[in-house]
C-alpha cells in the first residue's frame, strides 16, 4: 500500500516538473534565391527552396543571429540565399495552446 502511494506521489511530482513554459525566442530564415532581374533591373520576389533554418535563444537578437548564421552557412548563395521569416516569443506562444474542450 505504501509503495503504491509513493509511486503515485513520484509520478505527480515528475509530471508537474516536466510541464514548464518555454522561455526565450525562436527565429526562422527561409533558404532560396532572389528572383530574376527584369529588363529594368528590378529583382523579382524571393524564390524559396524549402530549406528552413530555425534557432532559439534567450533574446530575439541571439535567436536571429544563430538562425542567420545557420542559413548563411547552409545556402550556396550565402547571405543572399536567406530570407528572414520572423521571430516568436516562445513564452507567449506556449500559452496560446490549450487542451481541447469536451
Amino acid at each position: 500500500m505504501r509503495h503504491t502511494t509513493l509511486v503515485a506521489t513520484l509520478a505527480i511530482l515528475l509530471g508537474s516538473t516536466s510541464v514548464q513554459a518555454a522561455t526565450g525566442h525562436a527565429c526562422t530564415f527561409q533558404g532560396g534565391k532572389p528572383g530574376e532581374a527584369n529588363a529594368e533591373g528590378n529583382v523579382g520576389p524571393f524564390q524559396t527552396n524549402g530549406n528552413e533554418y530555425k534557432a532559439e535563444g534567450e533574446t530575439i537578437r541571439a535567436a536571429a543571429k544563430d538562425a542567420r548564421l545557420a542559413c548563411t552557412a547552409g545556402e550556396p548563395l550565402g547571405a543572399q540565399g536567406c530570407l528572414f521569416n520572423g521571430c516568436v516569443d516562445l513564452a507567449a506562444a506556449d500559452t496560446t495552446t490549450t487542451a481541447p474542450k469536451n
